[in-house]
């Protein structure tokens, strides 16, 4: 039993390896900005809360705004990233996506989780990720956040902030 889980975990931590550092189309980023790309390795002590989204989902738009208003909550602590990674193919769904739920973070192109999440094994969307800052999961939740579920994420937030060695 102890050899399964550990390969159980070996594996986990290998898969999200694989994955990071990651470089993303950014669809939101301001017209003065000149990058066209988020790249995680440019921020290589923080922590990233990743919303994994599609356009159609309606339980995504239901989390767009918890997940704003968390942004917004750690806004001034720099090793905070909250990043929404769609899985759509199409641009103007991410578009639409922006025009509809006005993220106050990063907006990735991840088409059908090729890059990211697919390493994440993403079974349902939402799907609300933390990764420290070497890409490894450390809170995961699938589905509205229900009344309580910024709580969990700002809880699992603080937890790692507590955490040495990135």
């Amino acid at each position: 039993m102890k050899k399964a889980l550990f390969v159980f975990l070996a594996l986990q931590v290998t898969q999200a390896f694989a994955a990071w550092p990651v470089e993303l189309p950014w669809m939101n980023a301001h017209a003065d900005s000149p990058k066209k790309t988020f790249n995680t390795a440019e921020l290589p002590h923080s922590i990233f809360v990743v919303e994994a989204y599609f356009n159609g989902c309606h339980w995504c738009n239901v989390n767009a705004p918890q997940v704003n208003q968390l942004a917004q909550e750690f806004e001034r602590e720099d090793r905070v990233q909250f990043l929404d990674v769609g899985v759509d193919s199409q641009d103007s769904e991410y578009q639409n996506w922006i025009r509809h739920n006005t993220p106050n973070h990063p907006v990735l192109k991840d088409p059908e989780g090729a890059k990211l999440l697919g390493d994440f094994n993403i079974e349902g969307y939402p799907t609300t990720l933390l990764l420290d800052c070497h890409g490894v999961e450390k809170y995961r939740h699938v589905g509205a956040w229900g009344s309580d579920g910024a709580d969990e994420v700002r809880a699992a937030i603080q937890r790692e902030l507590t955490v040495p060695g990135c």
